[in-house]
């Protein structure tokens, strides 16, 4: 058995927000990684919001037939941006699963 993962990137600008990498997975848990360093090294420690470049999910289990699941986390322009202010970004990953998958 592999770990089906999902990974994705903050935005170029933007700032990941703390405590916003969530998945709503309930057949199964996550692991959810963080990295500093554009995924060279990951942690399971979230460390300062401006210092996260890169986060990954880790499911624990099978994702059984007929369940389903998402990630997600919050990343907002910094205080200290001086162009053009946009609204908050939000990313979202959603997984349906109509047989059950192992990797």
């Amino acid at each position: 058995w592999v770990p089906l993962v999902f990974s994705d990137s903050i935005p170029a600008g933007l700032v990941y927000v703390t405590g916003s990498a969530t998945h709503t997975f309930t057949s199964t848990g996550a692991i959810i990684l963080f990295s500093t360093d554009d995924g060279a090294t990951w942690t399971s420690s979230e460390p300062p919001a401006a210092q996260v470049t890169h986060i990954q999910w880790w499911l624990t289990d099978t994702l059984q037939a007929g369940h389903s699941g998402s990630v997600s986390f919050d990343a907002t322009v910094p205080i200290t941006y001086t162009g053009t202010p946009t609204t908050r970004y939000k990313q979202h990953i959603h997984i349906w699963s109509s047989r059950t998958i192992r990797v």
